[in-house]
Formats: C-alpha cells, sequence, structure tokens
C-alpha cells in the first residue's frame, strides 16, 4: 500500500482495499497512505483516498497531519482537497505549529490567504519571500538552501526535528538537477595518512570502511572540520535518524571538537530506516539541493552519505549523475561507515577514493588507524598528479611492509628493536619504517585533552617531505620517541632536542 499510494497506482490501491486492506494502515514510518500521497504530490491519489474515507487527521512523524504535509510541500491543490474534506485547519503539530503557522514559515503567502479565507486565525508575523533562482531548472520542488539550516537536524520537508525552533524560509533553492563543468584537482584533508594514500578527488566520491574500535568517528570528524576551516567550507550530512533525534542531536553537540565551528557550518537531514523507499529518495534529494545552495554561494560542500542509505535502490545512481564541480566550488561525496566487502563489489566499486582501516594499527596505537596498502585513490594512477606523490606513496608503502613484519613488531615491542637482524641495510629500512609509520600518526583537534597535544592540520607538500626525508635517511639519528603524534617533519627536532 506505501508504494502504490507513493507512486500514483490507483489499480493497485482499489485491488489492496478490495481485498480488505485497512485505508488507514500505517507504514514501518508510521505514515498512511493518504500522508504518503500527500508527501508525494499525488493529487488523484490523495482525492481517491478522501472519497474512499480515509482519515484526514491523521498523524505521522512530528505529529504532522496532511494538511501539515501539503503546506510545506506548498501545494495549494492538495490543501484544497483536504479543507474540501474537513481537515481541521487549526490542528497542531508536535511543536504547537499549525498549518498556517508553516505556511509563513515556508514564505508561502498564497497558501496563508488561502487557509486564512476558509478560516484560519491570521498569522500575527508577516511572511517573509523566498529568494528568486533566476537559472532554469527542471523540479518544481524547492528547499530551504541557506544558512538557517545550519546547525540544525531536518527531515525531507525542512521540517525540524531536532526539538529546535521551526527555521525561517528566507532563502529557498529549487531542486537541483544538472551537471556542472568539472576540475579535477586534489582535494587536500590536512590528514598525512588521508592525503597521503587516498587523496580526494574535489567534487568526485570518498568512502570511508566502516570499524569498530579504530576511531573512524573521530577520523571524520577531524575531516569535517578540517574541512570546513580550509575549504570555507558546509557540511551536508544526510542519513537515518534514530527513534528520538533530538535526543541523538544533543549528544552530538556535547561529543564534537571544536563545536561551535562544527555546528554553524553543519545541516543534518535525516529520514527514519523504517519510511517509505520513496521518502529516503526525498531526503537524500533534499540534501543534495541544500548542498547545491551552498555552492551555489561560493562554498565548497562535504556532503556525507550514510553508506545504509546510500544502498537503497536507485540512490547512487541519482548521486552520481549530479557532478556539481566548478572552477569555485565543489560538492565532494563522502559515503560513511562502507561495508569492507562492498568497497571492492558493485555497489562502492566506483568510488574514486576508499580510506580503509586497520585494526591492527588501531591495537598499535597508530591513529588515525589508516591501511597503507588497502587505502586507494584514482588519482594515484591520474597523469594530473605530481609525479613525485605517486612515487613517495609507492616508497613508503614498501617500506611499510617491512614494518608489518609480525617478527619485526614483536622485536619493537619488546625492545630489541632489530639487533636479531644482522645486515646493517635491512636494520636501517626497517627503523626507518617504524618513523615512517610513527609520523604519519596525528594529534586531532579532539583528541588534545586525551594525548596532552594540540591539533594538528598538515599540507601535502609538508606530508610528501617528510616521508621523503625519513625515507632518505636524514632523521636516522632522532629517537624513534620523536616521530609519534606531530604535524610537520619540522616538529621532529624540536622533539629531540
Amino acid at each position: 500500500m506505501t508504494w502504490a499510494t507513493s507512486v500514483g497506482d490507483e489499480a493497485m490501491v482499489d485491488l489492496l482495499l478490495k481485498h480488505g486492506v485497512d485505508i488507514n494502515t500505517a507504514d514501518k514510518g508510521g505514515n498512511t497512505p493518504l500522508l504518503n500521497a500527500v508527501m508525494q504530490g499525488q493529487h488523484q491519489m490523495a482525492q481517491m483516498l478522501l472519497d474512499r474515507k480515509a482519515n484526514v487527521e491523521a498523524r505521522g512523524w512530528c505529529k504532522h497531519t496532511p494538511l501539515h504535509r501539503a503546506v510545506m510541500r506548498g501545494d495549494e491543490v492538495l490543501v484544497e482537497l483536504l479543507l474540501n474534506a474537513n481537515a481541521e485547519i487549526e490542528a497542531v503539530d508536535a511543536k504547537g505549529y499549525t498549518a498556517t503557522d508553516w505556511a509563513v514559515l515556508k514564505g508561502r503567502q498564497n497558501l496563508v490567504n488561502l487557509l486564512v479565507k476558509r478560516g484560519a486565525k491570521k498569522p500575527s508575523v508577516p511572511v517573509r519571500k523566498p529568494l528568486k533562482k533566476t537559472k532554469p531548472v527542471s523540479q518544481s520542488r524547492s528547499v530551504i538552501a541557506g544558512a538557517s539550516v545550519l546547525g540544525r537536524m531536518i527531515d525531507a520537508d525542512c521540517a525540524p526535528i531536532d526539538g529546535e525552533d521551526p527555521i525561517s524560509d528566507s532563502e529557498q533553492q529549487l531542486v537541483c538537477g544538472g551537471v556542472k563543468d568539472a576540475v579535477l584537482p586534489i582535494l587536500e584533508t590536512g590528514i598525512k595518512a588521508v592525503d597521503l594514500f587516498a587523496p580526494f578527488k574535489r567534487g568526485g566520491h570518498v568512502g570511508v570502511e566502516k570499524c569498530i574500535g579504530v576511531g573512524v568517528l573521530m577520523l571524520g570528524e577531524q575531516i569535517a572540520r578540517n574541512f570546513i576551516a580550509q575549504h570555507n567550507g558546509r557540511i551536508v550530512f544526510v542519513g537515518f535518524a534514530g527513534e528520538d533525534p533530538a535526543v541523538k542531536f544533543k549528544e552530538w553537540r556535547e561529543f564534537v571538537c571544536d563545536g561551535k565551528l562544527l555546528e554553524e557550518n553543519t545541516v543534518f537531514v535525516l529520514a527514519r530506516e523504517k519510511d517509505a523507499e520513496s521518502r529516503h529518495h526525498h531526503v537524500v534529494e533534499t540534501g543534495l539541493t541544500i548542498a547545491d545552495g551552498f555552492h551555489n554561494q561560493g562554498h565548497n560542500v562535504l556532503l556525507i552519505v550514510e553508506a545504509g542509505l546510500a544502498q537503497k535502490k536507485g540512490i547512487i545512481p541519482f548521486l552520481r549523475s549530479r557532478a556539481l564541480v566548478t572552477p569555485e566550488a565543489a560538492i565532494t561525496t563522502f559515503y560513511w561507515g562502507c561495508q569492507p566487502s562492498d568497497l571492492n563489489g558493485d555497489t562502492f566499486g566506483f568510488l574514486d577514493a576508499v580510506i580503509a582501516m586497520s585494526g591492527h594499527r588501531a591495537k598499535e596505537a597508530l591513529y588515525p588507524a589508516i591501511d597503507p596498502q588497502r587505502s586507494r585513490s584514482i588519482l594515484l594512477s591520474d597523469n594530473r598528479l605530481e609525479m613525485a606523490h605517486k612515487e613517495t606513496v609507492a616508497q613508503v608503502r614498501q617500506t611499510l611492509v617491512q614494518y608489518d613484519n609480525q617478527n619485526l613488531q614483536a622485536a619493537f615491542k619488546e625492545g630489541r628493536l632489530v639487533e636479531s637482524l644482522i645486515d646493517e641495510n635491512i636494520k636501517d629500512l626497517a627503523l626507518r619504517a617504524r618513523r615512517l609509520a610513527l609520523f604519519l600518526t596525528q594529534p586531532y583537534h579532539g583528541t588534545e585533552s586525551w594525548i596532552g597535544k594540540p591539533g594538528e592540520t598538515v599540507a601535502l607538500q609538508d606530508t610528501l617531505e617528510g616521508c621523503r626525508q625519513i625515507l632518505d635517511g636524514c632523521h636516522d639519528d632522532v629517537p624513534l620517541g620523536s616521530f609519534g603524534f606531530i604535524g610537520s617533519i619540522n616538529q621532529v627536532q624540536r622533539n629531540s632536542d
């Protein structure tokens, strides 16, 4: 029934009703057939359900009625249909807002006039005029895509689900559908191991491996923090909400470091996992459109998409078909929490870069615990990437294989270093491998209180220079302890003094 009402299949709905399906049965997301029809803008389906005596006061997420949802969509036809079916015009949602309140918040004077004409109370505040979109687009739906959504948690209709105040609709963006000219330079994250082994393609698609107990969450937070600080960035997170999004949002605020920086530049656009498939598509479309709005304002955008949501049917092709890259700014898509088996298969095999995690390195306290052998980037085989970068990566990987030898690691742990290795060349190579492994660790801004070192952001050229100096033996006489959790190689000498 959910699918049939969402796509407007009247014959299927008629058949289901004839076989005894309750017209007011709610799906896993709590939405009745009428609510689903309204949320998808299915006029004829909504009329059919109303003619069959569907409950016009059914409540969905955040206790929104069909009338609330029709107003949020800006669909005057649906509003008329529902009012003609005697929808309660002063019904309030979980935040106490009526349909007229939402019309004011969405900047829809035509709906305010209609509701007042049909008996609603006059609003006490004026309606804000939305910004006009000058370039032509193929879609008619619009979402809020300005500064008012930053630091907020919203659903696909831009309705707040974080327990906070309503969102002003002063900046609207029509749903994006175009592909813009692409330029493909590297997008630096400021994290040495990421920029070395899995450099991001600006405007490309990147995935991070799901792995428990290796610090993935802290790594993601640091990438987001650096993206905002280095690239005039905005973060749009699209994923699943828990049963109580407001509680989840509060926990996130308390957890993150640089909370003000992240909160003021991040928006969460969420659906529930048990929602209808069409709703999942809707929330991704909303998130991408908000990202496009920031992009049009000259901001680089990191669109973080939860892997479980991305794997829903049709979503990855939709995201891949919309390359939003210009010389001034770009939208880079970051798939969060990919299963290792999916990264090399059909699901995420298209990714431009993959950050693979290493449980072994986490046990060694080598954070970020990134696997240097399995992490990859299409840029490492791109002719436009500097040959020095490619050669350095190849040499570092080859050298780190020495450190990955189990016997050698045991020797380091026992403090014996490599006295058991008679060949001096092998001994030097092994010690350089250890120095490289330590140098590629890095303190985060969120770990300062734990390790007593301030967070570091390192430019790619500094990372390459540090690796080359270690490979060339420039620091063979420096104690190993000087290399761990530092920024650039210039800090090594200071640590050894």
